[in-house]
């Protein structure tokens, strides 16, 4: 596992990296959902399936907190 073979690494990453993905996420979750059920493509949708999806997967590492 990477954790274990670079803990400082995934540190540093997760001080960094997440904050900003998780902020992101929250961006795209904050949009109109009517506006991609109405649009020609359903990638909107499918893009939110997707953030949930990580966000569920995040929420199972036992020590990393995610707000």
């Amino acid at each position: 596992m990477v954790k274990d073979q670079h803990p400082q690494a995934v540190k540093e990453a997760v001080a960094s990296v997440l904050p900003v993905w998780l902020e992101a996420f929250q961006v795209l979750l904050n949009l109109d959902p009517l506006q991609d059920i109405n649009a020609t493509t359903w990638d909107g949708l499918l893009i939110k399936i997707a953030v949930f999806s990580v966000r569920c997967s995040l929420s199972s590492f036992p020590t990393l907190t995610v707000h």
